[in-house]
């Protein structure tokens, strides 16, 4: 039995794969580009951009959510025509190209977000926090974030700073670490999945579907048989009684 032969049984199999990663990658860009809409949110602000490398990541993080959203939008759109026109290649092509070039700009994106949001990077933005609350002329925006947190010196001040900073950074750069690890296994899946259907050639489903033909035949065959025999012990029965009648 060859390859192909082999991969023609496993058909039903492959596209249940197939289609179990085209769902992940689709909850892949919703769920990145929900994530980091809400996470630019959080740093987003008046006070972040104050902060060294503070708005350089606030425009990584709507840049991934913009290219998010569109890419689930694009993506429903593809498996749309998918459906529609599922015997044609282009389709197929068109689906497997524009998947890949929005999965790297999410991976290249995501790897950016998560530079941006390293230890090293947090340090920065902490050690940029501290030299704006030891500044003369403290910017207004700082006086109100004090105000909101209810520290007076500078040494309350700059622990109240380490916990803002730490939680609006630690959460994202795990949380964007999954997201690139799901769109590797995405990927790779599909291109796994799809290298192994085109292995599969007209004359493995021809043999397939004939050696399924043949199976279907011969049980049909030997129900024929069943019955003809049934009749047989019918008639034979019928004449043994007539017989005994006599």
């Amino acid at each position: 039995m060859s390859i192909g032969t082999f991969l023609a049984y496993q058909l039903e199999p492959l596209l249940n794969s197939f289609k179990a990663f085209l769902i992940l990658m689709l909850l892949f860009f919703f769920v990145t580009g929900i994530f980091n809409a809400v996470w630019a949110s959080l740093i987003n602000n008046e006070l972040w951009k104050l902060l060294e490398n503070g708005k350089i990541l606030g425009s990584i993080l709507i840049s991934i959510s913009v290219l998010g959203f569109s890419s689930f939008l694009v993506f429903l759109i593809i498996c749309t025509m998918l459906y529609l026109c599922g015997e044609a290649f282009r389709m197929h092509l068109l689906f497997l190209i524009i998947n890949i070039i929005s999965i790297i700009g999410d991976i290249v994106l995501l790897a950016f977000s998560i530079h941006y949001s390293s230890k090293s990077m947090e340090d920065k933005y902490l050690s940029s926090f501290s030299n704006l609350l030891n500044q003369n002329d403290i910017p207004d925006v700082i006086i109100s974030w004090q105000s909101s947190q209810k520290c007076a010196t500078i040494s309350s001040c700059i622990l109240k700073a380490e916990n803002y900073v730490h939680k609006r950074i630690f959460i994202g750069f795990v949380f964007n670490i999954v997201l690139v690890a799901c769109s590797v296994i995405s990927i790779l899946g599909l291109l796994a999945t799809i290298l192994l259907m085109s292995l599969i050639k007209p004359v493995d489903r021809n043999v397939s579907t004939s050696e399924n033909d043949d199976i279907t035949g011969n049980s049909e065959s030997s129900d024929k048989q069943t019955d003809l025999q049934r009749q047989r012990r019918e008639s034979e029965i019928e004449i043994d009684q007539s017989e005994l009648q006599t």
